[in-house]
């Protein structure tokens, strides 16, 4: 992504356009402007009508406000967009390119002649390996949304997707601008912008045997002075995505990504689902917040809160949206278990609270099957946090009852905690929330997306780019006369002062050559040391293991067991001592666990009960002792389900099963916490 000093971030929803105004400032990032207008239509699908009354708000909000800048990034919804990460073998660019169109026809559930494929390299230290977010759109898709924005009158820089813009806020709000720039630096001096190939490109070339998605040489190229323009051009040097080339040609064949790869050590990281309500759709995004703050895995489900105005208009028999959206602001909410009471007190409606619920139920299974789907990738882990953006986000109750129900704290958006991105002054708590996404898209645009995946039609691109470079090369042609003329005026004399210089500094160069030459030997002890814990890293296993082993236990423990204690040894073989004031439930929970033979290897050996004073109860009581032997330590014990099944573009839902012993209906154990999820390790305590 090329670098720009302002950009606007344009938001264009079914129900309302959303525009803000972002401009680079040397401490950081200011957003002047947050603008908003509501489409003054009822809800329904972007046809020509809607269109219509899009672009007239965006050019009304343009015009009352007299803002002049006319570059913006714009994003196509998230549903419409085929998002997957794989692992690839760090290699030269150029075979880099053939297994990313490789992997990419194996992967995209629609022909790759009528689509537009993006990808963007991550370089997380492994040695090995790279990381690639694959990313692609059919064409006609693009071109329709392409002739839609034009109509704006805006310069389209860039064309995002909404759930990367809302991850691309939440990177920049967590590490700020000294230090998301710091992360974007290393390759900013030989930056290449993500490669963009097209189908029918990707078939051609791989027919013809040449690299596929490599792109066409065009123009001219020469050698010049090295000679630094930034100072002329009052600009800082562009952030860049990390250059994938490296390595030979060897390494494993790529494999599928089911959340992230980390390839150094990176202590402890913090798991955190982003969530932004829309009008018509919501997008989740979640992410890992570690070293490297990475996408673990996005999804855009094509429903929001338009569709409980919706309900609220049918049940409540209201003449109007607008009516139904006032009751859903105004007197609804979530109704929390045991505090229905609540409802009456605080002035809300019952019958809109309950249609509120039902909606909000719909969203916490959403939510719950996306968790247990992450969680059950090869690498997946337990959610630690989920914020709340948008709109929809508003409904009184939501947060509370979302994590009620998930186990999870929930906040919604409403402060900032980077300081290098200031507001204006006039904005609110709410305000902020709601323009989450446009704020990541204007981020985008000036270069600080840590996803930068641009979905701009190639000839669109070659323009923009042909304009930037022609001022930058006339700027560098003038510099060059202005030196050949300078030059020409430099006598003998000084050349002769310029020799002796460089003679009297001969030392200090030849000192500043070893210096450089032991740095250089200090950085490769250091990424020796590196690759040692790297290799450590790998032996540890699979820390999901445990924790699904002990899901395994909870399900087969009758309620009135007690597992006092319980030992886990790095063979597989687990010790478990418990009591009960029931005889038969011992052997009940040895029947249980047989039946387990995915889990467990054999029968698990049972001691003879014995009678004794339980201090937990006082009471009488059952003890016994139970030994068993997990199946599969070695490596992991249930393979992980299959990531998409071809011709989908998002994760179908989960099987409904019947609840196992020691669930509650709804497939909740007692608490609220999944087997294996937050909490798991309490077992019976």
């Amino acid at each position: 992504m090329h670098q720009l000093r302002k950009c606007l971030g344009v938001d264009l929803g079914t129900s309302s356009v959303k525009i803000a105004e972002v401009s680079l400032e040397k401490s950081g990032v200011r957003v002047t402007r947050m603008l908003s207008r509501a489409v003054d239509l009822p809800p329904g699908p972007m046809d020509a009508t809607r269109q219509s009354a899009v672009i007239q708000c965006v050019r009304d909000l343009l015009k009352e406000n007299k803002i002049t800048t006319k570059q913006a990034v714009f994003c196509l919804p998230g549903q419409s967009v085929f998002i997957r990460q794989i692992i690839v073998p760090r290699t030269s660019e150029e075979r880099l390119r053939r297994i990313v169109a490789y992997e990419a026809k194996q992967q995209i559930p629609f022909a790759l002649e009528n689509s537009i494929m993006e990808y963007q390299v991550f370089d997380l230290g492994n040695p090995n390996e790279v990381k690639v977010l694959l990313a692609a759109a059919k064409l006609d898709t693009v071109n329709e949304f392409m002739k839609f924005i034009e109509k704006t009158g805006l310069t389209p820089v860039a064309v995002s997707v909404s759930s990367m813009a809302l991850f691309n806020f939440h990177v920049f709000d967590a590490a700020g601008y000294e230090a998301l720039l710091a992360e974007l630096q290393p390759g900013r001096a030989a930056k290449k912008a993500p490669t963009r190939v097209t189908g029918a490109e990707v078939e051609a070339e791989a027919a013809a045997g040449a690299p596929a998605g490599a792109p066409a040489k065009k123009g001219f190229a020469f050698n010049l002075p090295k000679f630094d323009l930034s100072a002329l051009l009052g600009k800082k040097k562009p952030a860049a995505v990390v250059d994938a080339a490296g390595g030979g040609d060897g390494g494993p064949e790529p494999r599928e990504l089911g959340d992230d790869y980390f390839g150094e050590d990176e202590g402890l990281e913090e798991i955190k689902a982003f969530v932004g309500i829309g009008a018509s759709a919501f997008d989740l995004v979640i992410a890992r917040f570690g070293k490297h703050k990475v996408v673990g895995f996005p999804r855009s489900v094509p429903w929001g809160s338009n569709d409980l105005n919706r309900s609220l208009q049918e049940k409540l028999g209201l003449p109007s949206v607008e009516e139904a959206e006032a009751v859903k602001r105004e007197r609804a909410m979530v109704i929390l278990p045991g505090r229905e009471d609540e409802i009456e007190a605080l002035g809300a409606d019952p019958d809109a609270s309950e249609f509120a619920t039902s909606w909000a139920d719909r969203l916490v299974l959403d939510l719950r099957k996306s968790f247990d789907y992450y969680i059950s990738q090869p690498d997946g882990m337990a959610v630690d946090s989920i914020v709340l953006t948008g709109g929809g986000a508003q409904l009184r109750n939501l947060p509370e009852y979302i994590e009620e129900k998930l186990g999870i704290p929930v906040t919604v958006k409403t402060q900032l905690e980077t300081k290098s991105l200031s507001l204006p002054p006039a904005s609110t708590d709410l305000l902020l929330s709601g323009f989450v996404n446009a704020t990541g898209l204007a981020l985008t645009g000036l270069g600080l997306g840590r996803v930068s995946v641009d979905f701009l039609p190639p000839e669109q691109k070659t323009i923009r780019e042909f304009k930037r470079k022609n001022v930058e090369l006339g700027l560098l042609v003038g510099a060059i006369v202005a030196m050949l003329a300078i030059s020409t005026q430099v006598g003998q004399a000084d050349i002769e002062n310029k020799r002796a210089f460089l003679d009297r500094e001969s030392g200090t160069i030849q000192r500043a050559n070893q210096v450089r030459a032991e740095l250089e030997k200090a950085k490769q002890e250091r990424q020796a040391v590196s690759d040692r814990i790297t290799l450590l890293s790998k032996v540890m296993g699979d820390r999901a293991f445990w924790l699904e082993f002990l899901g395994v236990l909870q399900a087969a423990k009758p309620a009135d067991i007690v597992i006092r204690s319980l030992t886990m040894r790095p063979d597989g073989t687990v010790d478990l001592i418990g009591e009960t004031k029931v005889l038969g439930s011992i052997s009940t929970f040895q029947e249980n666990l047989i039946k387990e033979k995915k889990w467990i290897d054999g029968k698990p050996e049972l001691s003879s009960p014995r009678r004794q004073f339980s201090p937990l109860i006082n009471e009488e009581v059952f003890a016994f002792r139970m030994t068993m032997k997990a199946r599969g330590k070695v490596t992991r014990l249930a393979e992980a389900r299959q990531t998409l099944l071809p011709g989908l573009t998002a994760p179908t839902p989960a099987p409904t099963a019947a609840p196992m012993p020691g669930m509650v209906p709804g497939g909740m154990p007692p608490g609220g916490v999944p087997p294996g999820g937050p909490g798991a390790a309490m077992l019976g305590l």
